[in-house]
């Protein structure tokens, strides 16, 4: 048991040790130019004189900008000092500056890179823009080579060097922050508290029922088809009454609710708020529980009518999130307020008034090519 745990810990330390060695061993291109200190030196048989091994790495990122909280990248150029190499009896001047103007050039399109995260405009994941920089920086260095015979052509060299540096003088060093792009279509969700109170007679058979709210939205552009219901927690029959030839005893626990089907139109819509008015059918329903050695009927237990209703919505956006891979979702406190018009078999249709506490969050689904 004490070999392998002796075994185990020598394995955790070579690894450890492995990971501060590469970690040391990476150079940015931030440190200035490049030198031959900088390359392993390597007589090999390769028809090449050297290799740079540049490439990206990245730091995760998140920033806050009001109730926008964005996580992205912080995106550097980099060479791996051990895996670069030239060959000894074939360093030249020239050849530094090839490899000078190659690692130059993974830096441009890094800039371009994290310009087009920035403003992404065709709303592209972060994975997809890097891949295609990436690969355009790898084109790149293949057609100098033909062109440079591999940094042996100083005359070459010099006119790739100017067209290199005029692109970084274009697309300037700047920290990247990404404008979230909303899509068309979302899905989401809300849960809370909600209340209703009916009016009229209607008011003297059931008492006001409060409860557990919830439901579903689906948001296109500017309209929200929502889903929404409401189960109620028991309250007291305030009068007797008949209900299909059973008495409805004064005092007997009632459990109400309401299932609802609806359309909402944002006529406000920034990053703080959202405003809708909206319109909707559904079903509201009153039952009460059944006593030992009872057995009631549907009719006799429950009172229940179609409804339609009418009001406004208000989403008050505390935080919203995009994420590096290009999704973006809001989260928000709702509040409802209403009016139904629901058809009682007892007393006949009544109006009622409704209001709704919620938290919500919808998740945008982000378009693709």
């Amino acid at each position: 048991m004490k070999k392998l745990v002796s075994i185990a810990a020598l394995i955790m330390l070579s690894l450890a040790l492995n990971a501060q060695e590469y970690e040391q061993s990476i150079r940015k291109w931030s440190d200035g130019p490049i030198t031959w200190d900088n390359f392993v030196e390597s007589s090999n048989n390769y028809n090449v004189p050297s290799f740079i091994a540049y490439g990206w790495r990245n730091e995760h990122k998140t920033v806050r900008k009001g109730n926008l909280r964005i996580s992205t990248y912080d995106y550097f150029t980099s060479m791996h000092t051990t895996e670069s190499w030239v060959d000894p009896y074939r360093k030249s001047n020239s050849l530094l500056q090839f490899n000078q103007m190659v690692f130059d050039y993974a830096e441009v399109c890094r800039r371009q890179l994290m310009k087009e995260w920035e403003n992404n405009t065709n709303n592209y994941s972060f994975k997809e823009l890097s891949n295609y920089y990436f690969q355009k920086a790898e084109r790149f260095e293949s057609e100098a080579a033909r062109q440079c015979d591999y940094g042996t052509d100083s005359s070459m060299v010099n006119y790739y060097m100017s067209q290199v540096a005029s692109q970084l003088e274009e697309f300037p060093q700047t920290e990247a922050i990404p404008e979230p792009r909303r899509g068309k279509i979302g899905i989401g969700m809300h849960v809370g508290y909600g209340n209703e109170f009916l009016l009229g007679e209607a008011n003297t058979y059931f008492p006001p029922r409060h409860g557990l709210k919830f439901g579903w939205d689906i948001p296109i552009y500017r309209f929200c088809v929502y889903m929404d219901g409401m189960l109620g927690f028991g309250t007291p029959t305030p009068r007797d009454f008949y209900n299909a030839g059973y008495l409805w005893e004064k005092g007997r626990t009632q459990r109400a609710g309401n299932i609802e089907l609806g359309l909402g139109y944002a006529l406000v819509d920034n990053s703080w708020l959202c405003l809708s008015p909206f319109v909707g059918i559904g079903v509201g329903f009153t039952d009460i529980d059944e006593q030992k050695g009872e057995n009631l009927t549907a009719d006799e237990k429950e009172v229940d009518g179609f409804r339609f209703q009418a009001g406004l919505m208000a989403d008050i956006k505390f935080l919203r999130i995009y994420d590096e891979l290009g999704q973006y979702n809001e989260n928000s406190v709702r509040l409802m307020a209403y009016a139904a018009r629901t058809n009682l078999p007892i007393p006949g249709p009544s109006w009622s008034v409704n209001f709704g506490l919620l938290v919500n969050t919808n998740i945008w689904l982000r378009s693709v090519r």
